[in-house]
């Protein structure tokens, strides 16, 4: 087997639905495609600011503009995101520099994280199976198998229950290496969001785990069809 990975912190639905458009556009053809969604990240109405330089071709930023429905604003944001590494990570410094001015700066990060409380909302399996199966679609029409990996948030155990519900029923696989309820939160960082080091070696191996028997099993299933 040979593996691409391709990480890019804080990304959600959107920036792997213009990502993925453009690695199949230029040419990729990948048997099996695992994408990780956090609950919340997968419900953003966004993308990423780094994603335009990285993920998207200049092609899509009018497309990504008319989809979300973006101002001038807004899309002028994603058009320089696109072209200056600077503006593109412009939030990325502004953090760095707030951490060396304030003072116990990531103890205040739970206080003024937007959360959407996504296991509180009635709509959350409808949105995400709605979007997991354009997912889906996009790599089947592309030959390949989409797997979604959810990791762990402090008190996200409903809302990780409702996305692997929500997987199941628009036929993506969904792994959920560990089980929020758990992982103390001892092993999260301060800023509730990230995985410490214990935490990110429990995580990985358990994911490594999972990966071994799902991905091997489908592409030795595949393998065997192809041959037929």
């Amino acid at each position: 087997m040979r593996i691409y990975p391709i990480f890019l912190e804080g990304t959600g639905y959107y920036d792997w639905l213009y990502g993925l458009r453009r690695l199949f556009r230029q040419g990729a053809r990948p048997q099996v495609v695992v994408v990780g969604l956090e609950v919340n990240s997968a419900l953003v109405h966004g993308v990423w600011e780094e994603s335009p330089m990285l993920l998207l071709d200049a092609k899509d930023i009018l497309d990504v503009a008319s989809d979300l429905g973006l101002d001038h604003t807004a899309a002028s944001n994603v058009l320089l995101s696109h072209v200056s590494a600077f503006w593109g990570m412009r939030t990325f410094f502004r953090r760095r520099v707030l951490r060396s001015l304030v003072p116990h700066y990531e103890d205040l990060f739970p206080f003024v994280r937007s959360d959407q409380n996504a296991s509180q909302d009635p709509e959350l399996e409808a949105m995400l199976k709605s979007r997991l199966e354009s997912l889906r679609e996009l790599c089947a029409k592309h030959g390949a198998k989409l797997m979604v990996v959810i990791p762990p948030t402090p008190s996200s155990e409903t809302a990780v229950h409702r996305m692997a519900l929500a997987a199941q029923r628009a036929g993506v696989d969904a792994l959920v290496p560990i089980d929020p309820t758990v992982l103390p939160e001892s092993f999260y960082l301060r800023d509730r969001v990230h995985l410490n080091p214990e935490g990110a070696v429990r995580f990985t191996s358990a994911l490594a785990d999972d990966l071994s028997k799902k991905v091997v099993t489908d592409h030795s299933s595949l393998t065997q069809q192809s041959r037929l």
